[in-house]
């Protein structure tokens, strides 16, 4: 752990460091290595905007960054080179049917022209999402989300609508220690998380149709659907598995129903309710409204 007067860092004693509290929970941010200098890690706390700022204290010894570059770790799939097997491993398992033996329509498999703009968008560097009611969360709020969970060492985490991973990248680069299960109804995505370091166990599956199965968890971070009021279902299923003091982090439309449902139960609990800006999905290709939200146990 450095410390020292970076660019853009906050200066703060010990003291105040150690007052931080909830909505503003000290973490830890990596450095990754430069030219200049090696990997380290610095504290962090929430800068407002989604944002998170490191942290120097004043009234502590200073620890600059190692001079030697640390050595690079092999790097992850792109976004886009994570589309092109899906669209190929979706191509081989779902072959062109012959006219004598049409095959039924699957809402959740992408057609034809659609896995061909898949590959067409994946060689320019661009993500289109063509799974039904999937909204990748931006990385800025999936930061904030975790950030709010407060995940600690040892403690058993559930990502109940897992998707392309974005939250679960999130918890990697900002926490340590726990134990992730991931759970996702899309074959391919599922397959793909599992072989993510860091998740511990990944569920194929319906997550409301897992119940005793999971078990019971400490921390949960979600970002479940929201078509027809599902993510109410969703996240009144996941209370269900949350352990006594444990703390439920999520998005969810903020709509009538949910207002009705969701925000008293969370006023009751003392958590956060907090109306994410218009734009917030606006890279998924959609302007709902959206809440983050957060409870505890």
């Amino acid at each position: 752990m450095c410390n020292y007067p970076g660019d853009g860092f906050k200066h703060m004693t010990t003291d105040e460091w150690k007052r931080k509290k909830m909505s503003d929970v000290p973490q830890s941010t990596t450095h990754a290595a430069t030219d200049t200098h090696g990997a380290h890690r610095t504290r962090s706390t929430w800068g407002g905007n989604w944002k998170t700022v490191s942290v120097y204290l004043t009234d502590a010894k200073r620890i600059d960054p190692p001079t030697k570059q640390a050595p690079l770790t092999p790097a992850e799939p792109t976004a886009a080179e994570t589309l092109a097997t899906m669209a190929q491993d979706l191509k081989a398992q779902n072959p062109v049917p012959t006219p004598q033996t049409p095959r039924q329509h699957d809402e959740r498999i992408p057609s034809r022209d659609e896995l061909h703009e898949m590959k067409k968008t994946a060689a320019q560097g661009v993500v289109i999402v063509a799974v039904p009611q999937l909204f990748p969360t931006p990385p800025e709020l999936a930061d904030r989300m975790v950030a709010l969970a407060d995940i600690r060492p040892g403690q058993r985490v559930l990502e109940p609508s897992a998707g392309t991973g974005r939250i679960i990248d999130a918890i990697r680069r900002n926490a340590h220690g726990y134990a992730i299960t991931a759970v996702e109804l899309n074959c391919n995505m599922a397959h793909r998380l599992r072989t993510v370091d860091g998740v511990d166990d990944t569920q194929q599956a319906d997550f409301l149709e897992c119940n005793g199965d999971l078990g019971t968890f400490d921390r949960i971070v979600m970002n479940p659907p929201f078509a027809n009021a599902d993510d109410i279902k969703h996240i009144m299923h996941a209370l269900k598995m949350l352990k006594p003091g444990g703390r439920l982090v999520a998005i969810c439309a903020n709509g009538p129903r949910q207002n009705d449902k969701l925000r008293p139960l969370v006023e009751a609990r003392g958590g956060i309710w907090e109306e994410l800006p218009s734009d917030t999905f606006i890279g998924a290709g959609t302007g709902v409204r959206t809440v983050l939200l957060m409870l505890d146990a």
